[in-house]
């Protein structure tokens, strides 16, 4: 038991004794390099850490083991003058962070150095080019609604900053994939550009408009038009008109009417003197249309020649 204690006291002792010396240590730090000038990009991967060897009694390094936070160190580089190696190529001294490692240390401690000893940056120019956005969404209407139109994109095209060589195979950008489903009402939604490794998005995201409108059903009956009919014969389509079964939005429904539909019949696609119906023309914002008869016989005369 005594001898317990003894042995207790002599290592607390000797700690403090230890603790009370100077001593050399690293103290490891993640970093994090802001503000790189825009018209160049860095090729190669910089350090996620920087060490700083310190020197400082016992006591102080102990509580950088133990308690102190390490926050990221942070390299601005528009206030940290690049030394030029070459054409491209930049780097760093440790000795040229001096000042921003001394703001870290607390207590009596001293900097002998940061490692590593040189930082290198390996550049490229930056050049800048616009290019069309596609959207990679899928989207759908609820029972008894309907798409208007193509979603819109605002904008429809950004601006992409990146090496020539990672540009020049790029016709466009796209965005990240999202879905819309059973929309009721017109859908707005911020959607983010898909990232490319190495380029910058400006902006980085848009905004897809999609119109919705609840719709109705309608029966149009339209007249038959004939085309190419040999020179001196008429023709006649039987029946005369066919009924149009479409989908229309309510806003439409109104104005809807039989001048706003052309329906052909092509003679020279008769088979068994019978051809196929064509819709010709139609609004844009008509759905899912349905002719009925889907054939008519066309009668063909000559036409009687003035003596």
């Amino acid at each position: 038991m005594i001898f317990g204690l003894f042995l207790l006291i002599s290592s607390i002792l000797w700690l403090l004794n230890a603790l009370n010396k100077d001593y050399v240590e690293r103290l490891k730090y993640p970093v994090k390099f802001t503000n790189i000038p825009e018209e160049i990009q860095v090729q190669n991967r910089l350090p996620d850490y920087l060490y700083l060897e310190i020197n400082g009694h016992g006591y102080d390094i102990l509580s950088y083991k133990i308690n102190y936070s390490k926050p990221p160190i942070r390299i601005n580089l528009k206030k940290t003058q690049l030394r030029k190696k070459a054409d491209g190529e930049f780097y760093l001294l440790g000795s040229d962070l001096g000042d921003i490692a001394n703001s870290r240390l607390k207590g009596e401690v001293s900097l002998i150095r940061v490692l590593p000893d040189s930082i290198h940056f390996i550049t490229k120019h930056a050049e800048t080019i616009k290019l069309p956005v596609k959207a990679d969404i899928e989207y759908s209407a609820a029972k008894q609604h309907m798409i208007i139109s193509k979603p819109e994109l605002t904008p429809d095209s950004i601006e992409i900053k990146g090496i020539p060589e990672k540009l020049e195979k790029l016709e466009y950008v796209t965005t990240e994939k999202k879905s819309f489903y059973n929309l009721t009402a017109d859908t707005k939604r911020f959607v983010k550009i898909k990232s490319i490794p190495g380029v910058k998005m400006n902006p980085d995201r848009i905004q897809i408009n999609i119109t919705v409108e609840k719709y109705t059903e309608a029966n149009i009956k339209v007249p038959v038009k004939i085309v190419n009919v040999p020179a001196n014969y008429s023709a006649t389509a039987i029946p005369g008109n066919a009924t149009l079964n479409v989908q229309v939005p309510l806003s439409e429904f109104k104005s809807l009417g039989p001048e706003k539909f052309s329906i052909e019949a092509d003679f020279k696609k008769i088979k068994n003197g019978k051809t196929e119906l064509i819709i010709f023309k139609k609004p844009d914002n008509i759905q899912s249309i349905e002719i009925t008869p889907k054939q008519v016989q066309i009668i063909l005369k000559k036409s009687s020649q003035e003596e």
